[in-house]
């Protein structure tokens, strides 16, 4: 008798011993959570990553980004062309310069006011441009990118609510 009674204590004692070791501590649990937490992130800087490598290479980027640069070449070309005919002007109508200063100084006033409405002109068009920039983007580029913002926004209220659905979990594992 007595030795079946040693075996069910030895039992009982090798039972309590491995529930104990396999009951994980506070420290094991932080570092199992901030585990978790890290590979959430990571996959979700992946996938946003992912998707922002995909939105720069689609068609309709590279078809904007193409837009833009030859709508650019084109308002460098004017803008040349405008100061070439500006130049032109101003050295047509002046009179050969005379020798004395008091004349000189007429010419420079009168390249001054020219300077000042071409850049005016130059100012006005920025603004026209600015405008249709403005107007594209609302027509034609906001359509599109709302889309991916909306996309965004959810992912990460979905990572926050399963970061919160995590909490309480980890939470009720240590009060027992």
């Amino acid at each position: 008798m007595k030795l079946y009674l040693a075996a069910a204590v030895l039992m009982l004692v090798l039972a309590v011993h491995t529930e104990a070791q396999d009951e994980p501590t506070l420290e094991q649990q932080f570092v199992k959570f901030q585990t978790q937490v890290k590979e959430i992130a990571e996959d979700l800087t992946e996938k946003t990553k992912t998707t922002f490598e995909q939105l720069e290479k689609s068609e309709f980027a590279v078809k904007t980004k193409n837009w833009f640069t030859e709508q650019f070449e084109k308002m460098s070309r004017l803008i040349f062309f405008v100061l070439v005919v500006t130049l032109q002007v101003c050295l047509t109508s002046s009179s050969p310069l005379p020798t004395s200063a008091p004349d000189n100084a007429g010419l420079l006033e009168r390249a001054k006011q020219v300077y000042r409405d071409t850049k005016a002109k130059v100012l006005n068009l920025g603004g026209i441009v600015a405008g249709f920039a403005g107007m594209y983007y609302e027509d034609h580029l906001k359509p599109v990118t709302d889309s991916y913002m909306e996309w965004a926004k959810d992912h990460a209220s979905s990572l926050w609510e399963r970061v919160k659905s995590r909490v309480p979990t980890f939470r009720s594992s240590q009060d027992q």
